[in-house]
């Protein structure tokens, strides 16, 4: 009975892979037997020993890979950047776009430091609606963002490496669930007054553009690139795929090559052959 309920899980996950991937990466990460952050960890010459010490540790590591200073620019400099007349609108939220915008959070994403779960405003979007809504006019008006909304709750997410280790580790910003609604509403009151005048070089954080359409508007010395087009599926060059195979042997991670005749990209969750290599890959069998 034990085997078959197992088996019956397996295929649950497997058939609802594309509806429910969460599922399968879950089961992954259950496989590979990915603990919590080690209390045991060290940076430079200095080991912790305690859950507090360790934070220190990775709190003074992580501090050293971001700057505190704000960037400046010459003088010179903001002479020559043009100018522009920008009528923006009235900054205030109706109670159907908040209405709308917290029953749109992700509920399956972890609280920031005010500890309530986005599941929570999800699933009371109805209720919170309108005090939210009151919260965020307040803020626009008075032009005063809530200073426990500036504060972020610091993940450590291991790289590679030895996982006592502090520097083969990279950090996350978890914000408030509240903080990110307010941002996404401000974006989407601000965006149509100031999309004519980004620069078409703009890419990053920019809906509907990608790198390679950055690749296709870029400029060197002698002029606009030549695109050369290759054997491929329309989203992974051949030629650029088989220069994978140029690092093994030069890295310490191992290089996975596989070809997959005949798999649709746009299914190739779908496809068991991949994801059971997949598997195998990512459980290191």
């Amino acid at each position: 009975q034990q085997v078959t309920s197992y088996q019956n899980y397996i295929a649950g996950v497997q058939d609802n892979l594309q509806s429910n991937p969460k599922n399968f990466w879950s089961y992954v990460k259950e496989r590979k037997q990915v603990g919590e952050i080690p209390t045991d960890v060290s940076y430079r010459e200095e080991k912790s020993t305690s859950p507090e010490a360790a934070a220190n540790l990775f709190a003074r590591f992580f501090e050293t890979v971001h700057s505190s200073q704000d960037p400046t620019v010459p003088p010179e400099q903001l002479n020559e950047l043009a100018t522009y007349n920008i009528n923006l609108p009235l900054l205030t939220v109706s109670v159907a776009e908040v209405k709308k915008a917290l029953g749109s959070v992700d509920a399956a994403k972890g609280p920031g430091p005010d500890r309530i779960p986005p599941s929570v405003v999800k699933n009371c979007c109805s209720s919170l609606a309108r005090p939210v809504t009151s919260i965020f006019n307040r803020s626009l008006s008075e032009g005063a963002f809530p200073s426990e909304w500036k504060v972020a709750s610091i993940t450590p997410i291991h790289k590679s490496g030895s996982r006592a280790k502090v520097e083969n580790y990279r950090s996350i910003s978890i914000l408030s669930c509240l903080a990110k609604v307010l941002e996404k509403l401000l974006v989407d009151h601000i965006y149509p007054s100031v999309k004519n005048i980004i620069s078409e070089y703009q890419h990053g954080f920019m809906k509907q553009r990608s790198t390679t359409l950055n690749y296709e508007k870029s400029y060197d010395l002698s002029g606009k690139p030549t695109l050369v087009m290759g054997d491929g599926d329309g989203t992974v060059n051949r030629r650029s795929l088989e220069a994978c195979q140029y690092w093994n042997g030069q890295q310490k991670q191992p290089v996975h090559l596989q070809e997959f005749p005949g798999a649709d990209h746009m299914q190739i969750l779908a496809n068991l052959a991949v994801m059971d290599r997949i598997v195998k890959v990512l459980l290191f069998e």
